[in-house]
């Protein structure tokens, strides 16, 4: 998983995991805006970051398409990761934007759906001097397999993820991308 969405979807993952989803046209049940700072480790400790953090989620009503289970959510984001070299002080910044929605539920039946996430954005990873060392953007679609314990409320549990398909220049997708040593280059 790529740096900026190790950070962001923590957020994400928890929110969409407690309210999971529905048809398009339900009404906004839950809008809230949230903030909010993290410190954290990477790379074995050799780089310590700060994540803040803000945005804004909704969770849509159900509907009888969907058995009055699944709450559709979605999540509008930005973020700003600096990530300092503990030896030698330099940093990377990773900013980015997007929106995280929840898409197309389908009942398996018993309560449990399966539905895609598509998470569009860009990012951008500058060094010290504010240069650009790297740009993504574009779309992520993840499947997810979801069970909603049947009672009618937001939340329950994910029983699959899968990647389906990135659109868009995402270099930090690719199988070669080493994050941990693409951070000592930039801040040697």
């Amino acid at each position: 998983m790529r740096r900026q969405i190790a950070v962001v979807l923590p957020t994400v993952a928890a929110a969409a995991l407690a309210f999971a989803s529905p048809a398009a046209g339900a009404p906004i049940e839950n809008k809230a805006p949230y903030a909010g700072t993290e410190n954290f480790t990477e790379c074995g400790g050799a780089y310590e970051g700060v994540s803040t953090f803000s945005g804004t989620t909704s969770i849509q009503g159900t509907n009888p398409s969907v058995d009055g289970q699944f709450f559709r959510f979605t999540d509008r984001y930005r973020f700003r990761d600096v990530l300092t070299n503990v030896e030698t002080g330099d940093f990377v910044v990773i900013s980015g934007t997007g929106v995280f929605k929840e898409l197309q539920p389908r009942s398996q039946g018993n309560g449990v759906f399966h539905y895609v996430t598509h998470d569009a954005g860009r990012v951008a990873f500058s060094d010290s001097s504010g240069a650009v060392l790297l740009r993504e953007r574009g779309v992520v679609v993840e499947s997810w397999l979801f069970d909603t314990r049947n009672d009618g409320q937001p939340g329950g549990n994910v029983l699959d993820n899968q990647l389906v398909r990135v659109s868009g220049p995402h270099p930090t997708f690719a199988a070669s991308f080493d994050f941990c040593g693409f951070l000592d280059e930039a801040t040697g």
